[in-house]
C-alpha cells in the first residue's frame, strides 16, 4: 500500500487495534471495539506463551525460520511476545515482496536454512496458504488443525501429518521422530534427512488472529465475513 496503516514500530496490540477498528467500523459495531480488543489480545498472549515454550525446545534441536505474511513490523511483534532470537531467519512478505500462497516465499525459507527442500518441514495452519504451496516448493508439511472459515471438511491427506497442537511436535522428546513419521506414515517418496532437519514455521503461532472476530460473528449468525484483513484494500 502507498500509505500503509500498519507501521514498522507497531506492536501486535496496535496492529490488532487498527485492523479491528476497520473491520468493526465496516460492521457498524465500533462500540464493542475495546472489549473485543482486550479479549483477543489476552488470548493471543496466552497462546503465544504456550507456543514460545515449544519453540524454545525446538530451537535446541533444529534450525528454524519464520515465514509470514506481515506488514513490515514482525520484528517488533516478535520482541513483544519474547520470540526474538528464536528464529535463525525471518522471511516477511512486506520485506521480500512475495506473499503466501506463492511457493516462492517458502523457497526463500529453504534457502535461508541452507538446506534442501526435502530436508525442511513446514508447520502451518492453512491448507491453501501453507500446506499446498509448501509441497509445491518441495517441503514436507505438518498441518495444525484449527478454526476454519467454514464447516466444510478439510482434506488432511494433503499434509504429511496433521496435529491439534504445536506441542505435538515434541512427541517422544525427539523432533527427528516427527521427520521419520512423515515419510513412514504417509508413504511418501521423501528420503530420510540423514541427520539434517529444518523447521519452517508460518505465521506467528497464535498471533494469527487476523480475522478471528469475523469467524466468531459469522458462526453466531451476525454477519458475513468481509475478508482477510491482510488483503483489505487499506492495508498491505
Amino acid at each position: 500500500a502507498k500509505n500503509p496503516i500498519i507501521q514498522p514500530d507497531y506492536t501486535f496490540r496496535q496492529t490488532l487495534d487498527s485492523k479491528l477498528h476497520i473491520e468493526m467500523e465496516y460492521l457498524d459495531c465500533l462500540n464493542y471495539h475495546d472489549q473485543v480488543l482486550d479479549l483477543l489480545y489476552t488470548e493471543v498472549c496466552r497462546h503465544t506463551a504456550e507456543s514460545r515454550a515449544v519453540l524454545l525446545q525446538l530451537k535446541e534441536r533444529v534450525p528454524m525460520v519464520l515465514v509470514s505474511n506481515f506488514y513490515g513490523n514482525i520484528s517488533t511483534v516478535l520482541r513483544e511476545f519474547g520470540f526474538d532470537g528464536i528464529f535463525d531467519h525471518i522471511i516477511e512478505s512486506a520485506v521480500v515482496g512475495v506473499r503466501k500462497p506463492d511457493p516462492r516465499i517458502f523457497q526463500l525459507g529453504v534457502e535461508a536454512l541452507g538446506m534442501k527442500a526435502d530436508e525442511v518441514t513446514v508447520v502451518g495452519d492453512s491448507i491453501d496458504k501453507d500446506i499446498i504451496p509448501a509441497h509445491r516448493a518441495g517441503c514436507n508439511t505438518v498441518w495444525i488443525r484449527g478454526e476454519q472459515w467454514t464447516d466444510d471438511p478439510v482434506d488432511e491427506s494433503q499434509a504429511n501429518l496433521a496435529i491439534d497442537n504445536l506441542t505435538e511436535l515434541l512427541d517422544n522428546n525427539n523432533i527427528k521422530y516427527i521427520y521419520s513419521k512423515l515419510s513412514v506414515m504417509k508413504q511418501t517418496n521423501v528420503k530420510p534427512a540423514e541427520g539434517k532437519l529444518g523447521i519452517m514455521v508460518v505465521g506467528c503461532g497464535a498471533v494469527a488472529t487476523t480475522f478471528m472476530t469475523g469467524v466468531l460473528m459469522t458462526r453466531k449468525g451476525l454477519t458475513k465475513p468481509v475478508g482477510s484483513m491482510t488483503q483489505y484494500d487499506k492495508i498491505r
